[in-house]
């Protein structure tokens, strides 16, 4: 099964988001965890399965939750980019993000472009 990378700022995204379930109600935490290493599941077993909003990007929405996976799939890992939150302006994100990959294969930039668009 393909190797999982939380690339930052997503390693971030996550620790706040676990962070905020936790204050919103003890324990909902846990849900949004299970929640999103289910869906983590599935896309290293169906990698190419979901939408492309990118050259190479791929976005996964959470079902229970307000949240969206952006991720590369590559030969032998998966490149988690971003948790967003998919209220907070989706398509800003998605449309820099965009925008983005025509420009740059940088990973850095790609990263920079998400965090400026919330």
């Amino acid at each position: 099964m393909n190797e999982i990378l939380f690339l930052p700022p997503s390693d971030k995204e996550l620790d706040d988001t676990i962070e905020y379930y936790n204050d919103q109600f003890p324990g909902l935490e846990y849900q949004f965890l299970q929640e999103l290493m289910d869906a983590i599941e599935v896309i290293q077993k169906f990698p190419n399965a979901w939408k492309k909003v990118g050259k190479h990007t791929h976005k996964l929405l959470l079902k229970r939750f307000p949240h969206l996976v952006l991720y590369i799939p590559e030969k032998d890992k998966i490149l988690i980019t971003a948790i967003a939150h998919n209220i907070e302006s989706p398509n800003i994100i998605l449309i820099e993000l965009n925008d983005c990959f025509k420009s740059t294969n940088s990973l850095d930039f790609r990263f920079a472009v998400l965090h400026s668009a919330r």
